[in-house]
């Protein structure tokens, strides 16, 4: 995988986690448990690509969280990124990428 897909996708999980919050910064401890959580549960069920994404943004915490506060962009531009990089992978992988970012991570936050 490209390495900058695989950042973007990497970071991905947290840009949903800006937008169902509404914050890019200075989020609430509660709502950040929760989020890890809901990755965590996520990766579990997952399998191949999705299942490395959500681990690696997973083990890495605080590398995750600072690779997405340096990019800097709005939730809506980095979600479009992300749109492009899941139609690089194949149909499955994305669709599985897609459906636990909306639904588990997206709707569990909420």
């Amino acid at each position: 995988m490209d390495p900058h897909v695989r950042q973007t996708l990497r970071i991905a999980p947290i840009w949903v986690f800006s937008a169902v919050t509404g914050r890019s910064a200075r989020f609430d401890p509660l709502e950040v448990e929760a989020f890890w959580r809901c990755l965590e549960s996520a990766a579990l069920m997952a399998d191949g690509v999705t299942f490395d994404v959500l681990s690696e943004t997973s083990t890495d915490r605080a590398g995750s969280i600072q690779a997405f506060l340096r990019d800097g962009r709005p939730a809506a531009s980095g979600l479009l990124e992300v749109a492009d990089a899941l139609a690089s992978l194949p149909e499955d992988d994305a669709r599985q990428l897609r459906d636990v970012l909306l639904s588990d991570i997206g709707e569990g936050v909420a």
